[in-house]
């Protein structure tokens, strides 16, 4: 009796593990399974969720449990403004993607941007929801440039103006151009100086030329500076 009951249940695992390869078979088959729908979630700025869900579609066309999470994760990551990736498969036919994106500083050149801890990436995408200095340097400029942007934001909006573009002109030379086009241009060693006194001077200035707008002012002088003047 005792065989009999063994050979039975034998047979009832056999033929449930049989009937499991057989399904586990099926469900692993390229067609059986099929995501139907990829979410991209997160904050986007730089990069289009079009070239994500293109880029991870090779991964995820094989089936729900055929999902190359790895190497969608790492393909993503290879996109210049996408610092972090996490990838969810979601029963039955649905993948999610959490993006973190670096945070921009600043726009870095041509079509770089800038981030606060002087690292750069790529993309054609500006922001319209704030407005980004431009910088034109050199790599060899970043530090600088983390340092001492912030002074010159907060010198000049306190005056009511506010920074479109920083140029490096030459060695501890600056330029700032403001968002109404006028340039300032000084050295690194006058950011507690000349520059200050002259943005504090400088409403009066106006007051002299009111039917003329400042082209530049260059503060680069040992005694006084530059300015020309220019009808609008």
């Amino acid at each position: 009796m005792k065989r009999i009951t063994h050979a039975f249940f034998l047979s009832i695992f056999l033929l449930l593990a049989g009937t499991t390869a057989w399904l586990w078979h099926v469900a692993t088959l390229p067609d059986s399974l099929p995501i139907h729908k990829v979410d991209v979630v997160g904050e986007l700025h730089f990069t289009d969720p079009a070239v994500i869900q293109d880029t991870v579609l090779p991964f995820v066309s094989h089936g729900f449990f055929n999902v190359d999470i790895t190497h969608a994760k790492k393909a993503l990551l290879s996109l210049p403004a996408i610092k972090d990736i996490s990838i969810t498969r979601h029963w039955p036919d649905r993948v999610s993607i959490h993006t973190t994106e670096y945070h921009a500083f600043a726009k870095w050149n041509q079509n770089d941007w800038l981030t606060p801890e002087g690292a750069t990436f790529h993309s054609n995408f500006v922001p319209a929801d704030r407005p980004y200095p431009h910088f034109i340097a050199l790599p060899e400029d970043i530090p600088t440039l983390l340092k001492s942007y912030p002074t010159w934001h907060d010198l000049f909006a306190s005056h009511q103006l506010h920074i479109s573009t920083v140029a490096s002109l030459s060695v501890d030379s600056w330029s700032i151009t403001t968002d109404n086009n006028e340039q300032f241009i000084f050295t690194e060693s006058q950011t507690m100086t000349t520059l200050p006194e002259f943005l504090k001077a400088y409403p009066k200035l106006r007051e002299k030329h009111p039917e003329e707008k400042l082209l530049y002012v260059d503060m680069r002088y040992n005694n006084g500076f530059a300015v020309r003047w220019v009808k609008p």
